[in-house]
């Protein structure tokens, strides 16, 4: 099904570059997903995320079936919180893909190629004793279909090309969310599973809710509560598990 929705092509092949829109939403409780905001954590910490998805091309018209290339960065910082609004730096993830995806009707797909990098920062303990290098590159292809009554269901694997430290390849997710009607103020609700062998197939799990203030997707705000279980998604951190709540917002979501 994935394979069919990239391979088919518009009766006209129209490309418009730098269309300023996109296809493939976003997959909302996915903590590795490009966004931009801050969470407060549990535990006197806290979680800020500069990222965004950015559309080179369509081919194809906008109101109809289309193809799309896109570009995407994130960096994922995690820091102390201390008094007189200090904030330690702890750990930074950087991460960068280059996708194509498609949509046709309530269905859509991506396939991204895509990089993530860790590191200690200054504010962490013992950095010389813990520090690793820790790179991953993937591929990952997700299908997704959108129904009736703000219903989405997404899923899909994802396979390490090469990564350090070295581990085995194999990643699946699954997830989906429920919304409300699209308007200026929006409820909503997601989950989403990752099971990663490199994990012993331990199942990594977000859930979050929350409500989107504004009708323009892109252009929206997300005040959002959620709870975060498994083995840590930052990657100095990696085989540590993790379990906490947090609440924050994003923007242009």
């Amino acid at each position: 099904m994935l394979c069919s929705l990239l391979a088919a092509r518009p009766a006209r092949a129209d490309w418009t570059w730098l269309p300023g829109d996109s296809g493939f939403q976003p997959l909302t409780a996915d903590p590795r997903e490009p966004r931009f905001g801050f969470d407060l954590v549990e535990s006197n910490r806290a979680s800020a995320f500069a990222g965004r998805r950015f559309t080179l091309a369509r081919i194809g018209p906008a109101d109809a079936a289309a193809t799309r290339i896109s570009v995407d960065g994130m960096l994922w910082a995690w820091l102390s919180r201390q008094a007189g609004f200090n904030f330690p730096l702890e750990s930074v993830d950087g991460s960068f893909g280059l996708a194509l995806d498609r949509v046709a009707g309530p269905w859509s797909a991506r396939l991204r190629y895509g990089h993530v990098s860790s590191h200690l920062g200054d504010g962490g303990y013992d950095i010389e004793a813990r520090r690793i290098v820790y790179s991953r590159e993937q591929v990952a292809a997700i299908a997704s279909w959108a129904g009736a009554k703000g219903l989405r269901a997404y899923a899909g694997p994802t396979f390490m090309v090469r990564g350090s430290p070295s581990a085995p390849a194999f990643q699946f997710q699954l997830g989906g969310e429920a919304a409300g009607a699209p308007g200026e103020l929006a409820p909503y609700a997601a989950f989403d599973l990752r099971l990663k062998a490199e994990n012993a197939n331990r199942v990594n799990q977000s859930f979050q809710a929350g409500v989107r203030l504004g009708g323009v997707p892109g252009r929206r705000v997300r005040i959002e509560i959620g709870y975060e279980t498994g083995l840590s998604e930052r990657g100095q951190e990696w085989q540590t598990p993790e379990h906490f709540f947090h609440t924050g917002i994003v923007l242009g979501d």
